[in-house]
C-alpha cells in the first residue's frame, strides 16, 4: 500500500505533520513508537492527494545489526501499516488546512527562523506536491535529517 504512494508524502499524527520521502520513512521506527501507539490514527497524504488513514501497525522484524537492538535496548523495526478503510482523495485546500493547523500548533515549527515564510509559502501553494515539498525541505533543513 505505501509503496504505491507518490513521495514526498505528509504524515499527520497527534496534531503534528512530518514529511516522508520514501516508504521507509513511513515503515521504519523504534519499538517504543509502536508500543506507544504512534501509528494509530495517522493520516498519510501523498503528493497527489491520495489519503490513507492508519488504524494500527504491526512489527515485521528488527532492522540492523543485533536484530535492530542498540545499547539502550531499544529496537529499530520495520512495521506493516494497517489501513483503516479504503484510500480517499484530498484536495489542495484540505491538505493546506491540515498543514497550517499543524504548523500553528505546538510542534515547534514556530521556533524555526523561517517560520513566517514557511506559513506564507504553504498558504500560496497551488498543489499538494508543492506543499509536501515545502514541509519536507523545511523539516530536513531544520532538523538536519538526511
Amino acid at each position: 500500500m505505501i509503496e504505491s504512494l507518490k513521495y514526498p508524502a505528509l504524515v499527520f499524527s497527534r496534531g503534528m505533520v512530518f514529511p516522508a520521502r520514501s516508504a521507509d520513512d513511513l515503515s521504519l521506527a523504534n519499538r517504543a513508537a509502536l508500543k506507544n501507539g504512534y501509528f494509530s490514527g495517522q493520516l498519510i497524504v501523498d503528493s497527489t492527494g491520495k489519503a490513507v488513514k492508519i488504524k494500527d501497525a504491526k512489527k515485521l522484524h528488527g532492522v540492523g545489526p543485533f536484530f535492530g537492538y542498540n545499547i539502550f535496548l531499544n529496537q529499530r523495526i520495520k512495521v506493516e501499516l494497517l489501513p483503516d478503510g479504503q484510500p480517499s482523495q484530498k484536495d489542495v485546500g484540505d491538505v493546506r488546512d491540515l498543514v497550517l493547523k499543524a504548523l500553528r500548533g505546538n510542534q515547534g515549527w514556530n521556533a524555526s527562523g523561517d517560520y513566517d515564510e514557511l506559513v506564507a509559502s504553504a498558504e500560496r501553494a497551488k498543489s499538494i506536491s508543492e506543499i509536501a515539498g515545502l514541509i519536507a525541505d523545511a523539516y530536513h533543513r531544520t532538523y538536519r535529517v538526511r
